[in-house]
């Protein structure tokens, strides 16, 4: 359970807690279950976290199945090694960018920048013929995902209660990295098997 103090006790005059109580009696407490119904009826808590799921269902339907990509190509698995690393570097960059913009810019314009990103990836998986095309399309995703994961931690703790952050963080992480990895998987899973790779990438 989580401590929230609402500041208007009766004990509780001018900040200043009488001798003999401590926070655990000076607070009052919200289950788990009452901070999610408190998030879920946060509009627009619910739309970041639906637009970030679709994002990983998008970036991870590809990125599970790049091995693909790397054979269709006449790749070997030293290609493979190759564009995971290209991808990695990115991510620390692009993070540290996002530290030092963050302040000057809307955050739900750099958030519409990180998801840009994913959808450049996928269109240099659709149109690759060589290793090059599918590194450019790993740099996409590496910059993408590393100003991802700094927006996402910023938008939450600005726009929920500071109280819920610990709890909007780890609701909002469950519900789009781990929900969007099962459900990008399943369903590229499905659309290679029917239709092949070029259908993934415009799907995704």
């Amino acid at each position: 359970s989580i401590p929230i103090c609402s500041g208007r006790e009766p004990w509780r005059r001018n900040g200043i807690f009488p001798a003999g109580l401590w926070w655990r009696e000076a607070a009052r407490r919200i289950s788990g279950v009452e901070a999610a119904k408190i998030l879920l009826k946060n509009k627009t808590y619910v739309f970041f976290i639906l637009s970030c799921l679709l994002y990983h269902i998008a970036n991870k339907s590809t990125g599970c199945f790049i091995s693909n990509y790397v054979v269709n190509i006449g790749g070997d698995s030293g290609g493979l090694g190759a564009l995971m690393f290209f991808s990695a570097i990115m991510e620390f960059p692009s993070m540290m960018v996002m530290g030092r913009i963050v302040r000057r810019y809307p955050l739900g314009g750099l958030h519409l920048f990180a998801l840009s990103g994913v959808v450049l990836k996928n269109f240099f998986f659709l149109i690759a013929s060589s290793m090059p095309l599918l590194v450019v399309g790993r740099l996409a995703e590496g910059m993408s995902y590393g100003a991802y994961v700094y927006i996402f931690v910023e938008f939450i703790c600005r726009n929920t209660p500071k109280q819920l952050n610990v709890t909007a963080l780890s609701l909002g992480t469950a519900m789009t990295s781990a929900l969007g990895g099962i459900i990008g998987n399943y369903a590229a899973g499905l659309i290679l098997d029917l239709w092949g790779l070029a259908p993934l990438s415009l799907s995704a």
